[in-house]
């Protein structure tokens, strides 16, 4: 009788191990799961940090620390004008690529004005399409503006 109770003793230790071995799996598969759903999961989220203007301002805090005020006045100077050359070309090659445009779609309207509606029709469906095909895209876009 007691090597009844010596066999059933060892065979519960031995599915009690492999019970306890099978609870640690489950426990490591969900553990897995819930840190990867938390790091931004299987979808391919990528995050995107600016660090411009962190690193602007430690140019500028070095900048003021190293400099004496009139090194430290030209280099704001300088800034200012390099800035203001930066605007003023921006605001001319927007100018320009206006200009360009009304030009292009002027060109493009004497030939439109000849199209039947029929062909319009068309036209317009099919740049419907197009746009429903990227909704996604579209909406990103503007989200982004």
């Amino acid at each position: 009788m007691a090597e009844f109770f010596i066999n059933y003793g060892l065979f519960f230790l031995k599915v009690l191990t492999i019970v306890i071995a099978i609870v640690i799996v489950i426990l490591a598969i969900v553990a897995a799961a819930s840190r990867e759903r938390k790091e931004g999961g299987s979808e391919g989220h990528i995050t995107i940090t600016r660090l411009n203007h962190q690193f602007d301002d430690m140019r500028d805090a070095l900048s003021t620390a190293l400099l004496d005020s009139s090194a430290l006045k030209i280099a704001e100077k300088s800034k200012k004008a390099e800035e203001k050359a930066k605007r003023k070309e921006e605001k001319r090659a927007a100018k320009l690529a206006a200009k360009q445009q009304v030009k292009g779609a002027k060109g493009a309207f004497a030939s439109y004005k000849e199209t039947t509606p029929t062909e319009r029709e068309r036209w317009l469906l099919r740049i419907a399409e197009i746009m429903e095909a990227r909704q996604k895209d579209l909406v990103d876009c503007l989200i982004d503006e």
